[in-house]
């Protein structure tokens, strides 16, 4: 339900937001010190947005007295497509299915040829 929260895209270095005038579209931005996201083309307005086309992170923000409504709404949309984290009260990360900060960390300790245990 947008009415409930707002989507940020996340393609490499960009951020894209359906609507900047959204509620929490630029809360990362303003709290956390992420890029200051780029609307989307078309955005909620349009027939045909034109979202990123190389997304590798998605990430849901609501106010943390909304997540209970939220959450289960995120749950039941990428079930079966998608993994999903609340990473913080505000925020939930949908990424590729089996992906999260610890397959994230063995790609990068095995490129500098280093175990967990260093």
């Amino acid at each position: 339900n947008r009415g409930d929260a707002s989507i940020l895209f996340v393609d490499g270095d960009e951020h894209y937001v359906m609507d900047r005038s959204d509620e929490y579209a630029l809360f990362m931005h303003k709290h956390l010190l992420d890029p200051d996201p780029l609307q989307v083309e078309g955005g909620w307005s349009g027939t045909s947005p034109k979202i990123p086309g190389h997304v590798n992170l998605m990430r849901v923000i609501c106010s943390p007295e909304k997540m209970d409504i939220v959450k289960p709404q995120v749950q039941r949309l990428v079930a079966g497509q998608a993994s999903y984290a609340q990473s913080l009260p505000t925020t939930i990360d949908i990424m590729a299915p089996n992906t999260n900060k610890a397959t994230g960390l063995n790609v990068l300790l095995k490129s500098m040829g280093l175990s967990e245990a260093q």
